[in-house]
C-alpha cells in the first residue's frame, strides 16, 4: 500500500472494475497483519493433504461431545472429561474416546464392523501402526495435535480413514 494513501482511498489510476480486486488485496493484507492464521491450523491443513489416499472411504465426523452444551451443574469444566467422537462411512464406523493424560492423550476406540483391523495412527510427525483386538477395540497413547485414524479390514477388503481432528 502507498505510504501517502489512507486505507480505503482509491488511487486515481484504478478503473472501477478493479476496485473489488483492490479491496480484496487490502483486506488480505490487513488480515495477515492483524489476524494471522495460527501455525496449528496451517500444520493441520498441510497434514490433511499429505496423507490423502484413494483406497479408503472417508469417515466423516458425525458426533463430537466437545461441541455439546455442558450440562448444568457440572463442576470443573472440560478438564478431566472424556471427549467422545464418532465417525461414519457407509457400514463402517470409528468410535473414539479421548482423555487428557498429562502431556499426552489416551485414545480408547473401536473400529466397526467388529473384527480384527489394522490401525494406522497419522499425525504431522509421522504415522504408526497397531492392530485392534478381534472386536475392533484399541487403546493408544498419542501426542496432542492433529490426528487421523485409518482402520483397514484386509479380510473384508475395505478401509476407512477418519477426518482430521485435533486432540
Amino acid at each position: 500500500m502507498d505510504e501517502n494513501r489512507l486505507p480505503g482511498d482509491v488511487p486515481p489510476d484504478v478503473a472501477a472494475d478493479d476496485l473489488d480486486e483492490l479491496l480484496l488485496a487490502e483486506l488480505t493484507d490487513l488480515a495477515a497483519q492483524f489476524d494471522p492464521v495460527p501455525p496449528e491450523a496451517v500444520l493441520a491443513a498441510r497434514s490433511s493433504l499429505a496423507w490423502l489416499r484413494l483406497d479408503a472411504a472417508l469417515a466423516e465426523l458425525v458426533h463430537d461431545s466437545a461441541v455439546e452444551a455442558e450440562p448444568v451443574g457440572v463442576r470443573g469444566g472440560a478438564h478431566g472429561r472424556v471427549r467422545q467422537l464418532s465417525f461414519a462411512a457407509g457400514i463402517a464406523e470409528v468410535e473414539l474416546e479421548i482423555e487428557v493424560t498429562g502431556p499426552r492423550r489416551r485414545l480408547v476406540g473401536q473400529c466397526l464392523p467388529s473384527a480384527t483391523a489394522q490401525l494406522t495412527i497419522r499425525q504431522p510427525a509421522g504415522e504408526r501402526t497397531a492392530q485392534t483386538d478381534d472386536l475392533g477395540r484399541f487403546t493408544l497413547e498419542v501426542e496432542p495435535g492433529p490426528l487421523s485414524l485409518r482402520c483397514a479390514w484386509p479380510h473384508l477388503g475395505q478401509a476407512v480413514e477418519t477426518a482430521w481432528v485435533t486432540v
